[in-house]
């Protein structure tokens, strides 16, 4: 039987740089993705900030090659082992949840998986800061 998530357990795995494979209904597809946790406290903070990989590397670069390149970070499975396949992070769309609503997400199937290295974490949240479409308010946080 699979173990539960509540917030407690929840707890000891959330930090900046944690990453959580589930479905999101956002997304136009149904299946699950990775979503990596940006904040700097997110214990503390009232919401998760949160970026989406994509392995469609080409179709994201084509569609933001308006934006500066910084806020598009590609991943290899080499850098990140839970990838499979040639990532991207589209660094100007930021997701906000509530850690109920993360635990619902693991709780519907999903997972959690091995935290991001720092030095890549910091070229996400410095993607999402140089982004000129994400808010002010979301940029202060990461800072």
């Amino acid at each position: 039987m699979a173990t539960t998530w509540n917030e407690a357990r929840l707890t000891l795995f959330l930090r900046g740089g944690a990453v959580f494979y589930v479905q999101d209904r956002s997304l136009t597809s149904a299946e699950p993705h990775f979503f990596i946790v940006l904040n700097h406290s997110p214990l503390t903070e009232e919401y998760l900030l949160l970026v989406v990989s994509s392995s469609q590397v080409e179709g994201v670069k084509r569609r933001f090659s308006h934006l500066p390149s910084q806020t598009l970070v590609e991943i290899a499975p080499e850098a990140y082992g839970d990838f499979t396949k040639p990532s991207i992070i589209n660094c100007n769309h930021v997701f906000r949840r509530t850690k109920a609503q993360l635990i619902e997400q693991l709780n519907a199937g999903g997972s959690q998986k091995r935290d991001l290295a720092p030095e890549l974490l910091q070229r996400l949240r410095t993607g999402v800061i140089e982004s000129p479409m994400v808010e002010n308010e979301i940029k202060a946080k990461l800072q």
